[in-house]
């Protein structure tokens, strides 16, 4: 199956980790230095948002993708169709973040990251051809995201020790992402843009700095 037909396939989990074909593509976009994937999920990117409830007032809007967990970073990607290849959109150091949480609504689940500069990004993992929240996967990645934070501690020099935040997420503020974020949009997904991030084509790394 084709990743672009694989991402929007029906009554699956958000976990694409199994599938042969879309870690093949992920590993040509990570940089050369990146270790094998850990995760990798189909989620939905809400940059400068802390939970459900901002996601309607970020100017930036949203993109679709797959979120991907390697060594100490998270990796957001999305498929350009027609080139036939992930394109790397955002890359978190989640090891010194000052907060993860997990934000709730009704059944869905969304995964909120405040860096130490106090931007936010916040991941719905979805599941495959239907508008439909992951809460079990999302659960599963922030577990693994703690206990690597946990076996690595991190302390920023003005914030003190990184803080976890409960599976609740309270306290998170709105604040202006720290990606340099160019305005003009995708079109058809709302996406940012920031303008360090960068294409993969099939057979090569990426290239160029991440945001």
């Amino acid at each position: 199956m084709a990743v672009g037909a694989l991402l929007a396939a029906g009554c699956a989990s958000s976990d694409l980790s199994k599938s042969a074909e879309t870690n093949g593509e992920v590993a040509e976009c990570l940089p050369t230095d990146a270790p094998a994937p850990s995760a990798v999920v189909r989620a939905i990117w809400f940059p400068n948002t802390s939970s459900f409830g901002s996601t309607d007032a970020s100017p930036l809007g949203h993109a679709t993708g797959v979120l991907v967990l390697a060594g100490d970073k998270l990796y957001f990607m999305t498929w350009n169709d027609p080139e036939h290849h992930f394109d790397m959109r955002h890359v978190i150091d989640f090891l010194p973040a000052l907060r993860i949480g997990v934000d709730r609504l009704g059944t869905s689940a969304m995964l909120v990251i405040q860096s130490g500069n106090l931007s936010f990004d916040s991941f719905v993992l979805m599941k495959g051809g239907q508008f439909s929240s992951d809460p079990q996967v999302t659960q599963e990645l922030y577990e693994k995201l703690q206990a690597l934070r946990a076996k690595n501690p991190q302390a920023d020099p003005q914030t003190g020790p990184a803080g976890n935040a409960s599976a609740g997420a309270p306290g998170f503020r709105s604040c202006v992402n720290a990606c340099r974020v160019n305005p003009r949009r995708d079109e058809t997904q709302r996406a940012p843009s920031c303008g360090n991030s960068r294409s993969c084509r099939p057979g090569g790394r990426a290239r160029s700095a991440t945001c």
